[in-house]
């Protein structure tokens, strides 16, 4: 009997022994340390790359408006200096462009039809629409933080950004109040929320009326024109339909169209 018990210990031995030479050893998985690692370094990323002067090298020269990565910034024309608010930031997030943002002022909203010398109001993205002229005016950005007493600053820092566009040409800028032939004044606005407006013909004769034929010269209004302007400052009348009714001498026939003295001129006849 005891010869048994050791003879199946001596077994039952053999058989552990078998059990652990024939277990799979585990070894350390490299490619999950090194995606573990991958993981862990993007995680302790941080915004230390962006710094006041990326936007240079990050923002397209034809951006006109674009966030530095902590102010918003202007610039009146494709590589123009650019003037930005001066809003105080620790850490620079990525700049990016903010002309596709808000896309054409005015898009999607209704505009308001207004006259040459009357009065408006517009907040940002509205637009209004000169009568009998299709000249557009916009206001797409305002600008109110104003340069720190003692400081110099390379803008005053305080303007409406103001987009202009005639027969398919834009211009645009801040405080920008001359353009296709016309004068805008800004009345009124808190740099914030709203700005009222007029607009005029502009008082630049020579920039206006300037000619040397009468070919150069057109009506400055699509109906019942009162004035003359350069054929480059000519009214956009595609979408106008006037009444046939005479009201002014251009009307009826009892006057024409003329250049003298190199100047554009209503004329009778």
């Amino acid at each position: 009997m005891k010869k048994l018990n050791i003879l199946i210990l001596v077994t039952l031995g053999i058989v552990l022994s078998a059990c652990t030479l024939s277990a799979p050893k585990k070894t350390p998985d490299k490619n999950n340390n090194q995606n573990t690692k991958q993981v862990v370094n993007t995680n302790n990323s941080t915004n230390d790359q962006y710094n006041q002067d990326s936007w240079q090298s990050l923002i397209a020269k034809n951006c006109l408006r674009f966030n530095d990565g902590c102010n918003d910034c202007f610039r009146s024309e494709a590589g123009a200096v650019a003037g930005c608010t001066k809003k105080a930031c620790v850490v620079y997030q990525k700049p990016y462009c903010l002309d596709a943002e808000s896309g054409e002022a005015g898009a999607g909203q209704a505009e308001q039809l207004v006259e040459l010398g009357s009065e408006f109001t517009l907040r940002k993205n509205e637009s209004a629409v000169v009568q009998n002229i299709g000249y557009k005016i916009a206001v797409t950005n305002f600008f109110n933080s104003p340069c720190p007493d003692g400081a110099q600053c390379l803008w005053p820092g305080v303007g409406v950004t103001l987009r202009h566009s005639l027969k398919g040409e834009l211009k645009e800028g801040i405080d920008m109040t001359e353009a296709f032939g016309y004068k805008t004044t800004i009345i009124d606005t808190d740099y914030e929320t709203f700005a009222k407006l007029k607009i005029q013909v502009s008082t630049n004769a020579n920039d206006l009326s300037a000619c040397q034929t009468d070919t150069d010269c057109v009506a400055a209004t699509c109906c019942h024109p009162t004035s003359v302007v350069n054929k480059k400052y000519a009214p956009d009348c595609a979408a106008i339909a006037c009444d046939l009714s005479c009201q002014v001498p251009l009307d009826c026939g009892e006057a024409k169209i003329a250049c003298q003295n190199n100047r554009c001129v209503i004329v009778k006849q």
